[in-house]
C-alpha cells in the first residue's frame, strides 16, 4: 500500500528494501494457489519502481527468483520468468566520455547481467527461457563491462552450473561478454606501448593523450572502436570518426593540421596504400615488423611520426588480441593452457605449423573436444586471483590491476580463440573447393570436410539424429560406384533440410517468444544501431520480422561452423541443379565420375594420381620415366586420357570446360617458370608441341601440332632473340602446316606450294630459300590456310585448347581408326595430350633431329650398336614422317649401307656419345628391351640434346624368307636402291592409289601389289594395309611408312633417292625408266634393292 500512496515517494526505494526482506518469508508462506496472485501484485509494483529504483527493484527479483526456480514448480518458474522478462532490461545507455576518462553508462545494466546470471545458476535447464531473454536483450541492446568489474569470476560461477543440458546456449550467452582474458587493467604490452605513444609526442597530442588515460583508467572494450577511429582520423583526417569517444571540449581541441596531424597523416595514408588495406581492420593481420621494414624506405618522414604510426597499430592490435578472441598470438595462450592445467597442447602445437588445412583443423577440433569436457565436467569452483586496487592522484578515480584466472574460464576464452582460427580454416578449406561442377572425386572431399562440420556443431553442443543418419548416408553412397547425380542431389536437400532442422530447433524456437516480448520492450532508442538501422520512430510488425531475423542470422554466425556448413551445402546442390538443368542423364553421369585431380601432369613433377600407362599414355608415361632416370627431355605435361574419357561432359557443361582451361593455364605459367621463357609474348616467347600419346602406340595416326603459340608478331621476336630469319618463318611455316592438316588438308597441297615456290626461285631444297622467299612461301601457307577457312588464331591460347581439341579428337579420325580396325586395337584406350616446350631441330645447320635404334632392327639382342636416321636443320616430324633426306646414325651403319660419308657420329661426335650413354642407361643398368630413340638437338653440345620419346623396338627372330634367286637377268633389270625395312623379296604390280588398289583386288586378287609413293603418310594407313609391298622416295627406317610396313608385316622400301614419283598421272621415273600403274616391278625389304619386271623368288632361312 505503501507504494501506491503518492507523496511517499521519499520512502519508496527503502520500502522496496524492506519488501527485498521479508519477500521470501511470504513466499514461503503462500500456497501454490495465490502464489501467482501475490507474484502478480509484487511485479506490477517492482515494474513502476524500476526506471527509479533499479537496483532496489532487481534485488527484489533476484530474491524472488531464489525462491521460486528451487521449487522445480515449471509452472511457477515460467510464470516468474514471463514476469521478470516483461519488465524489461536495464541496456548500457552509453553517454559522453568525462574529462576524467570515464565512459558514462547505466550502472544497473551490469546488476541486471549479474541478477539474471545468478537466478540462471540455480537450474540452467529450467531456466532456458531467462537465458534466452539475456541473450536477446545483450545482442540487441548491447553489453557493457570494465575491466574493474572483474566480469571473469561471474563468468566461472556460470561454467560451474550444471549446464550441459543447454551449454549450446550458455556458450553462445558466454561470447557476448568481452572478458575473455587474465590480465586486468593496461598491463604488460599495453601500457608499455600506450605509454610510450604518449612520451614520444611529450603527451601534447591530445587526442593519443586521452587514449593513454582512459585505456590505463578504465580498460574496456570501447577503446578498441575508439583505436580504429583514431586510425582512420590519421587516415582520412575527418574528426568526425572520432567524436563519439571524446568529450566535447576534449573533441573541440583537436586540430585537423598542425605538427601532431599533417605527416602522420600521410604516413598512414602510404601504410593503407601499400599494404592495400581499405579498414583500420586489414591492419590486425599485417605484421609491424613489416610496417617498420616499409616505412624505413620513406625517407622523406621523420622517425618520431613514423614510430607514431607503428605503434597506433600495434596497439590497436594488443586492443583487438585482448578483447575481440583474436587468435592471432595463438601459441602464446596456448603456453598460458598448459600453465594453467589444461590439455597439453604440444600435438595442436605441432599440427597447427603443418601446411595441410585438414591436419590443423583436425587437431583443433580433437582439443576443443578436450576443453569442452573441462568445462562440462563438474568440478570445484577454484579460482587464481591477483587484484589490487589504486587511485589516479590526478583526478582520484578508483583503478584496478591484476590477473585472474581460473580452469574452466580459461578453457571457455581458449575455446574461443580456437574457434575463430578454425573458422578461417574452415574459410579456407571451402575456397579451396572447386564447386563450379561438381564429381564424384569432389564427393570424396566433401566427405571429410562433412564430418569436421558435424564435429564443431557438437563441440557447441548441438547435435541431430537427422544429421547424423544424413551424414551415414552419404558416406554409403560414396562406396557405390553406380551412385545417381540425382539420387546425391537428394541427400544434400537433405542435409539442407536438416541444418533448418537445427536453426528451428536450436534457435527459432528457443527465442522466437522473447523476441516477440523484448522487441517492443527495448523500442527503436535502446536498440543497437545496426538492428534499428536509422529507425527512430514506432516500431512496426514487419520491424519486429527484420530485427527477429537480424538477431537469429547473427546468432548462427557465432555459432561454431554452422554458417559455413549451411553456405556450404547450399552451393553444393546450386551447382547439382545446375548440371541437371543443362546436361542429360548420359553426361549427368560422365561428368560424375570425372576427376579432375587426375585430368593434368607435370611431366617434372608428376601426378602420383595419374603415374601409369593407362593415364599418360605411352608417350608421356616414358617421358616421365626418362626424366627420373636422369635423361633430358622437354618439359611439359600431359593432359591424361581422363579428359578423353569426360571430354564430352566436360565441354558440355560449360564451369568444367573453364576448370580444365584454368589447370592448363596454369600448368603453362608453371613450365614459363621452368624453361624461363613467355608463352604468347614475343619477347623470349616460348612456343610448344602438343602431340597424342596413347597407351598402345600408333605411330603418326593422330594429330600433331608444332611451334602452337606463334603468330607473325611473335615471329619477328624470335627474329629479334636469334637473329635467325629463316629458322622464326620456318617455325611459323611448320605450325601453319600442321594446323591445316589437322583441319583435312592434305600433304599434297602444301607440297604444291613448297614446289611451286623451289621452281620459282629455283631451289632444289627449301634450306636454299632465302629469308624473303621462306617468308613469303610461310605466307602463301596462311593463303591458303584462308582460302579453305581454317586460318589459325593469331591468339596463342586459344591456339593451345583448338589444338588440344584437334588432338583428341583425332583418336576418331578415319586413319586412327582403321589403324586400330587393321591391328585389332580396341576403340576405348583413348589418348593422352603431350605438351612440351619446343626444341629446334631447325635452328640452323648445327641443330638437327633423327630417331635412333640401339641396335639394327633386324637383329635380335641386347648388345648395343646405333643404327637409325637424323637429319640437319629440320624437326623430329622431317624424319618420322619420311619428308627429307636422312643420314645415318652411326659410322658402322654408313658404311654397311654404303651411305654418304657423314653421319652422327662422325659429324656430331658429342651428341653421338650421350645417346649411347642414354642407350647403356637404359639397356644395361634399367634391363628395358632394345628401344627406339627419337631425339633433338640444338648446337653440338650434349647439353642441347633432348630425348622425345622412347619406346620398344619391334624386332623379328630367325625365320624362313623370300629372296631373289641370283640370275643375269635379275642383274640386268636392276634400276636402284632404297633403304630395306621390312620383309624380303616381292614381285607384283605397280599401284598408286587406293582405287587402283581396289581395281586390281577385284580383277587379280591373287596379284601381289606394290604401292609406291613419294613420301607416305599417316593418312596412308588403308593403302599400306591393302598393298603387300611399300616402295618410297623419301624417308628412312624410322619413318612412319618403315615402322607401319614393319608392324604389318608388309616388305617396304624407302629412301630411293633416285625415283621421283607423279602420283596424279599414276607414274614414276627410277633411274630414267618410266614405270606405270599396272606394271611389274620388284622390290627387296631386306637390302633395298629395286627390279624391273617379276623376278624369280625362294624361301630361305635368314635373319630378319
Amino acid at each position: 500500500k505503501l507504494m501506491e500512496i503518492k507523496g511517499l515517494e521519499s520512502i519508496h526505494e527503502e520500502t522496496l528494501r524492506e519488501i527485498n526482506y521479508c519477500i521470501g518469508d511470504l513466499i514461503r508462506s503462500e500456497d501454490v494457489g495465490g502464489l501467482k496472485n501475490f507474484l502478480e501484485q509484487t511485479f506490477a509494483i517492482l515494474l513502476d519502481s524500476l526506471k527509479k529504483y533499479p537496483e532496489a527493484a532487481l534485488n527484489c527479483v533476484r530474491t524472488i527468483g531464489k525462491e521460486i526456480i528451487p521449487t522445480k514448480n515449471m509452472d511457477l518458474i515460467n510464470f516468474f520468468m514471463k514476469r521478470t522478462v516483461a519488465m524489461g532490461f536495464q541496456t548500457p545507455e552509453l553517454g559522453p566520455v568525462t574529462r576524467e576518462w570515464q565512459v558514462s553508462f547505466n550502472p544497473a545494466h551490469l546488476q541486471n547481467i549479474r541478477v539474471y546470471l545468478e537466478l540462471i545458476e540455480l537450474d540452467p535447464k529450467r531456466t532456458r527461457s531467462l537465458l534466452s531473454a539475456l541473450m536477446v536483450n545483450l545482442a540487441l541492446g548491447g553489453v557493457y563491462v570494465r575491466d574493474t568489474d572483474l566480469f571473469q569470476k561471474d563468468i566461472s560461477k556460470l561454467l560451474h552450473a550444471e549446464i550441459e543440458p543447454v551449454y549450446y546456449m550458455v556458450k553462445q550467452l558466454a561470447k557476448l561478454f568481452p572478458v575473455y582474458f587474465n590480465e586486468i587493467g593496461a598491463e604488460g604490452a599495453l601500457r608499455d606501448v600506450s605509454t610510450d605513444i604518449d612520451e614520444i609526442a611529450s603527451r601534447q597530442d591530445k587526442l593519443i593523450h586521452f587514449l593513454r588515460k582512459q585505456s590505463h583508467v578504465e580498460s574496456n572494450n570501447v577503446i578498441v572502436p575508439f583505436t580504429e577511429a583514431i586510425i582512420e582520423f590519421w587516415r582520412t583526417l575527418d574528426k568526425e570518426k572520432v567524436r563519439p569517444f571524446l568529450p566535447e571540449e576534449i573533441y573541440d581541441e583537436i586540430d585537423t593540421s598542425g605538427p601532431f596531424v599533417d605527416e602522420i597523416h600521410l604516413i598512414m595514408k602510404d601504410i593503407f596504400e601499400h599494404f592495400r588495406a581499405h579498414h583500420p581492420q586489414d591492419l590486425l593481420g599485417v605484421d609491424t615488423a613489416r610496417v617498420k621494414m616499409f616505412l624505413a624506405s620513406e625517407s622523406q618522414y621523420s622517425e618520431t611520426e613514423k614510430d607514431r604510426a607503428i605503434m597506433l597499430i600495434q596497439l590497436y592490435q594488443l586492443l583487438h588480441e585482448k578483447y575481440a578472441l583474436s587468435s592471432k598470438d595463438i601459441n602464446s595462450h596456448l603456453d598460458r593452457a598448459a600453465h594453467l592445467g589444461l590439455p597439453d597442447p604440444t600435438d595442436l602445437k605441432k599440427a597447427l605449423k603443418s601446411n595441410d588445412n585438414y591436419e590443423k583443423l583436425e587437431a583443433i577440433l580433437t582439443y576443443l573436444e578436450q576443453l569442452k569436457e573441462v568445462i562440462v565436467t563438474p568440478s570445484e569452483l577454484q579460482y587464481i586471483e591477483n587484484i589490487y586496487h589504486k587511485r589516479h592522484i590526478a583526478v582520484d578515480i578508483p583503478s584496478m590491476y591484476g590477473t585472474y584466472a581460473e580452469r574452466k574460464f580459461d578453457a571457455m576464452g581458449l575455446s574461443f580463440r580456437l574457434e575463430n582460427m578454425a573458422n578461417v580454416i574452415f574459410e579456407d578449406l571451402i575456397y579451396s573447393f572447386n564447386l563450379s561442377f561438381i564429381t564424384r572425386a569432389t564427393f570424396f572431399r566433401i566427405v571429410r570436410i562433412i564430418r569436421l562440420f558435424k564435429r564443431a556443431l557438437a563441440i557447441d553442443g548441438i547435435t541431430s539424429n537427422r544429421l547424423n543418419g544424413q551424414v551415414e548416408l552419404f558416406e554409403k553412397a560414396t562406396e557405390i560406384r553406380r551412385f545417381s547425380h540425382s539420387q546425391y542431389l537428394d541427400i544434400f536437400r537433405g542435409f539442407s533440410e536438416s541444418i533448418h532442422q537445427l536453426v528451428s530447433h536450436y534457435y527459432d524456437s528457443v527465442h522466437k517468444d522473447n523476441l516477440l516480448m523484448i522487441i517492443p520492450l527495448l523500442g527503436p532508442e535502446k536498440l543497437l544501431e545496426r538492428y534499428r538501422r536509422g529507425n527512430t520512430g514506432e516500431l512496426k510488425t514487419e520491424d519486429y520480422l527484420k530485427i527477429s531475423e537480424a538477431f537469429l542470422r547473427d546468432l548462427v554466425a557465432r555459432t561454431f561452423g554452422l554458417q559455413y556448413f549451411d553456405h556450404f551445402i547450399t552451393s553444393v546442390i546450386t551447382t547439382l541443379s545446375n548440371q541437371k538443368e543443362v546436361l542429360d542423364v548420359d553426361h549427368l553421369d560422365l561428368l560424375l565420375s570425372y576427376d579432375p585431380d587426375k585430368t593434368i601432369s607435370l611431366i617434372n613433377a608428376p601426378n602420383p594420381n595419374t603415374l601409369d600407362l593407362i593415364h599418360l599414355g605411352n608417350k608421356g608415361y616414358n617421358l616421365i620415366k626418362l626424366l627420373l632416370l636422369g635423361i633430358p627431355v622437354p618439359p611439359g605435361f600431359v593432359i591424361t586420357t581422363e579428359f578423353f574419357r569426360c571430354r564430352q561432359a566436360i565441354v558440355a557443361f560449360k564451369q568444367a570446360y573453364e576448370d580444365f582451361v584454368e589447370q592448363v593455364r596454369e600448368h603453362i605459367s608453371i613450365l614459363e617458370r621452368i624453361t624461363r621463357r613467355n608463352f604468347g609474348s614475343a619477347e623470349n616467347s616460348l612456343l610448344l608441341s602438343v602431340r597424342s600419346g596413347a597407351a598402345i602406340s600408333m605411330p603418326g595416326m593422330m594429330n600433331t601440332f608444332l611451334n602452337v603459340g606463334i603468330n607473325e608478331h611473335i615471329v619477328e621476336g624470335l627474329i629479334e632473340e636469334t637473329g635467325e630469319v629463316w629458322f622464326a618463318w620456318d617455325n611459323y611455316r611448320r605450325f601453319l602446316q600442321s594446323w591445316g592438316m589437322a583441319f583435312g588438308m592434305q600433304r599434297d597441297e602444301f607440297d604444291a606450294i613448297m614446289n611451286a615456290f623451289k621452281a620459282m626461285y629455283g631451289r632444289r631444297v627449301k634450306r636454299e630459300f632465302s629469308s624473303k622467299e621462306i617468308r613469303e612461301l610461310t605466307l602463301g601457307y596462311r593463303k591458303a590456310l584462308e582460302l579453305r577457312g581454317i586460318c589459325p588464331p593469331d591468339d596463342p591460347e586459344q591456339q593451345l585448347l583448338t589444338a588440344i581439341t584437334q588432338v583428341v579428337e583425332s583418336w576418331y579420325s578415319s586413319k586412327a581408326q582403321t589403324y586400330r580396325e587393321i591391328m585389332g586395337i580396341s576403340e576405348n584406350w583413348g589418348t593422352a595430350v603431350t605438351i612440351q616446350a619446343m626444341v629446334f631441330g631447325n635452328l640452323d645447320t648445327h641443330s638437327g633431329a633423327g630417331v635412333m635404334f640401339t641396335h639394327h632392327p633386324r637383329q635380335v639382342g641386347d648388345e648395343i650398336r646405333p643404327w637409325g636416321d637424323f637429319t640437319l636443320g629440320n624437326q623430329g616430324e622431317d624424319v618420322v614422317g619420311g619428308l627429307v633426306k636422312t643420314l645415318p646414325i652411326s659410322e658402322e651403319q654408313r658404311i654397311l649401307q654404303g651411305r654418304e660419308k657423314i653421319s652422327l657420329e662422325s659429324e656430331f661426335p658429342q651428341i653421338y656419345q650421350r645417346l649411347v650413354e642414354i642407350a647403356k642407361i637404359l639397356i644395361y643398368r634399367e634391363k628395358w628391351g632394345p628401344q627406339e630413340i627419337e631425339f633433338t638437338f640444338q648446337g653440338d653440345s650434349p647439353d642441347g640434346l633432348y630425348v622425345l620419346q622412347s619406346r620398344n623396338m619391334v624386332t623379328r627372330k630367325t625365320e624362313r624368307h623370300p629372296v631373289f634367286v641370283h640370275t643375269p637377268q635379275l642383274e640386268e633389270s636392276y634400276l636402284a636402291s632404297g633403304i630395306g625395312v621390312s620383309g624380303g623379296a616381292l614381285s607384283g604390280k605397280v599401284v598408286f592409289t587406293l582405287e587402283d588398289i581396289q581395281q586390281f583386288r577385284l580383277q587379280e586378287p591373287e596379284t601381289p601389289l606394290i604401292l609406291i609413293r613419294s613420301d607416305t603418310v599417316p593418312d596412308d594407313i588403308r593403302e599400306i594395309s591393302m598393298a603387300d609391298g611399300i616402295l618410297t622416295g623419301k624417308g628412312g627406317p624410322t619413318s612412319h611408312a618403315a615402322i607401319v610396313a614393319h608392324r604389318l608385316n608388309k616388305t617396304c622400301v624407302v629412301g630411293c633417292v633416285k625415283m621421283r614419283v607423279w602420283e596424279n598421272d599414276k607414274k614414276c621415273i627410277i633411274n630414267g625408266h618410266v614405270i606405270r600403274k599396272g606394271d611389274e616391278i620388284s622390290i627387296d625389304g631386306h637390302n633395298g634393292a629395286i627390279y624391273r619386271g617379276m623376278q624369280e623368288i625362294e624361301v630361305v632361312e635368314l635373319e630378319s
